[in-house]
């Protein structure tokens, strides 16, 4: 395992929706969402030169550009380009950080702190360093249909945590995965996502 963590010569925004799985019967309102009660959406990634780098498993993600507000629009739009998917502010999870993971505001002391989600990696095409930061969304009507971006995404899959985990490519978005699991269950002192 590499112990230095590669220079950032790159940074994309991106989207780790979840829903409540369709098949279980939920009271009115809805439980607050967990692991056991959700299902969390990967898209299989083209790549520049798919002869050398075959499509991978991920979440959806992509770059800043100038017509975006934020870095948070970015992501929303990125989610929207590649799945089809709307999405509105509101569906933003928010936890507390637990520890070293702040992303702390003007005017927020550490206990109120937003946990990051954030994988970073070596790009094995562009040979740089990328991190990539996350936001965990809660589609509340499920979503609707996707209609993935054809000349980036392959498909779309609602998939189980579990299966989920298996499908993701790399270490470092199972990683992420694993973090937003154990905040949504209340683990490792994370708090529960605020809708």
């Amino acid at each position: 395992m590499n112990t230095h963590a590669p220079t950032i010569g790159d940074r994309s925004y991106g989207i780790i929706a979840i829903r409540y799985n369709p098949t279980l019967t939920l009271s009115s309102p809805p439980p607050p969402p967990t692991s056991q009660t959700t299902q969390t959406l990967l898209i299989h990634q083209k790549t520049i030169n798919h002869t050398l780098f075959p499509p991978f498993w991920t979440f959806p993600k992509g770059h800043a550009e100038p017509i975006d507000p934020s870095l948070l629009a970015t992501a929303m739009r990125e989610f929207e380009e590649e799945t089809g998917l709307r999405l509105s502010r509101a569906a933003i999870l928010t936890f507390r950080a637990a520890g070293g993971e702040a992303d702390e505001g003007e005017g927020q002391d550490e206990a109120e702190a937003e946990r990051k989600f954030v994988e970073v990696y070596q790009n094995p095409l562009r040979k740089v360093g990328k991190e990539v930061r996350y936001w965990p969304a809660l589609l509340q009507d499920g979503g609707g249909g996707i209609n993935v971006q054809e000349a980036e995404v392959v498909e779309a899959r609602w998939c189980g945590w579990s299966e989920a985990e298996s499908l993701l490519s790399f270490e470092e978005a199972r990683g992420v995965l694993r973090a937003l699991r154990s905040a949504l269950d209340g683990k490792n002192g994370g708090g529960r996502g605020t809708l």
